[in-house]
């Protein structure tokens, strides 16, 4: 399994996305947009999609992916269409795909990760400018009676936040959005490598996490839950709400050494040392000043730094926010009533739906994805005490987090859920370490 996974990231992954650059820039020679296809007023440039370069472990994220031949330019309306939706924003575009009649991307039973389906049944592909996008949402106005209707569930990742979600997907009551890349993309964007991310953005950013919400939950008519992918949570948490006044949202949580755990599992021993990299490379400027006072080579030690990064915004709009909930994976199984309950009450779904709700818990949440449970089956996987230690110590200097416990608990988080009830965790501390 694990020479597999060497052989695919270093040789099968770079050929197949060297064959599709050169096939593209002969498509690209004899298919292209000129002056005269934009005369009638369009601004969706299209492309028919020949073939995709998805692999098994490659996580799709631009139109390089996509061997693609240009076909019509059309108007910024035909986003509105059901089976249109935001798969991914560069630099310059907001890039939509139209995928194949009959399949329902909001199924996050079936399709536990959005992103991945999309990919999968993509037939064609438009490209929208940040500018055309940003009109096109403006002129549309939210309803007066109660704007928009989006909860966002941050997480850490690996943390059962896609079990979490299928238990809203089973109660019908929500469009749900299983981790959108396009919001990958928005951090990605707004973290350049000199920008410091924070309240202060300029007005350019805050609208393109605006309209990247609305572009996703286009249909204002209808409720949305959309679970944000969890290496991003320290970069939006505290900027969507200031984005898109009116959203709902809440944090959810894991003791850490279980969490590193389950992604070594997750990604094997190569992709692991990889994704230990990249993870820090994403994340807002304040957090990498730390990482370079306190940076090591263990990949352990990465990961769990990331993981704490993913908290600490949480903490800071938690003293303010106090309609700002958090939830622990170990709270949902000592409690899973109780959680369900709560959780359900927080984001505005009836206690009649708790019983489907529930039903979640007897499948694997993750059974048709490349994380599930029959896939990791048979690997095994330990983190290093001395690692532990480490991140205790940088979470406590660093971030006034506090991990207790052999699994390495976070013990004072904000706004917590426990199973006798929402109380208050104690513990805030001043809140003056560097990251502030």
């Amino acid at each position: 399994m694990y020479v597999q996974q060497i052989f695919t990231m270093v040789v099968t992954m770079p050929l197949s996305l060297m064959i599709c650059k050169l096939a593209q820039v002969f498509l690209n020679i004899f298919y292209r947009p000129s002056k005269e296809h934009f005369k009638s007023g369009g601004s969706v440039v299209c492309y028919d999609i020949l073939m995709d370069f998805k692999q098994a472990v490659v996580q799709p994220n631009s139109i390089h992916m996509f061997l693609k031949k240009f076909t019509k330019v059309v108007d910024i309306s035909v986003i509105e269409d059901s089976d249109v939706t935001l798969y991914c924003i560069n630099s310059k575009n907001f890039v939509f795909v139209r995928t194949r009649k009959g399949v329902d991307l909001y199924d996050s039973i079936a399709h536990p990760i959005f992103f991945m389906v999309q990919h999968e049944t993509a037939i064609e592909l438009m490209t929208v400018p940040h500018s055309a996008v940003f009109e096109y949402v403006s002129r549309k106005p939210l309803p007066a009676d109660h704007g928009p209707s989006i909860t966002l569930l941050y997480n850490i990742s690996r943390c059962g936040s896609t079990l979490v979600t299928s238990m809203v997907a089973k109660t019908k009551q929500r469009v749900v959005i299983s981790e959108p890349f396009a919001l990958i993309n928005v951090a990605e964007i707004i973290n350049t490598p000199d920008r410091h991310v924070s309240a202060e953005l300029s007005s350019e950013y805050y609208e393109l996490i605006r309209s990247t919400l609305l572009v996703l939950a286009k249909d204002y008519s209808k409720s949305y839950f959309i679970k944000v992918p969890g290496i991003i949570t320290a970069s939006l948490l505290h900027l969507a709400h200031r984005s898109l006044p009116g959203v709902k949202e809440l944090f959810l949580y894991r003791a850490l050494k279980p969490t590193v755990s389950s992604l070594r599992r997750m990604m094997g021993p190569a992709f692991f040392w990889v994704t230990a990299e990249v993870l820090l490379l994403g994340h807002p400027l304040k957090y990498r000043q730390i990482w370079k006072l306190v940076k090591v080579r263990d990949p352990q030690r990465k990961v769990f730094f990331q993981f704490l990064c993913q908290f600490h915004p949480f903490y800071i709009e938690a003293r303010t926010r106090r309609e700002l909930k958090s939830y622990s994976y170990e709270s949902l199984i000592r409690d899973k009533e109780g959680f369900c309950r709560s959780f359900l009450a927080d984001i505005g779904i009836g206690q009649e739906f708790q019983e489907v709700a529930l039903s979640a818990l007897d499948r694997d949440s993750q059974e048709n994805s490349a994380m599930s449970r029959k896939r990791l089956l048979g690997r095994k996987d330990t983190v290093p005490l001395e690692a532990c230690e480490w991140a205790r110590e940088v979470g406590r200097q660093y971030f006034n987090i506090q991990l207790e416990g052999e699994d390495f608990m976070v013990t004072n988080c904000p706004n917590s859920w426990e199973s006798y009830g929402m109380v208050q965790s104690q513990g805030y501390g001043t809140f003056e370490g560097t990251a502030l």
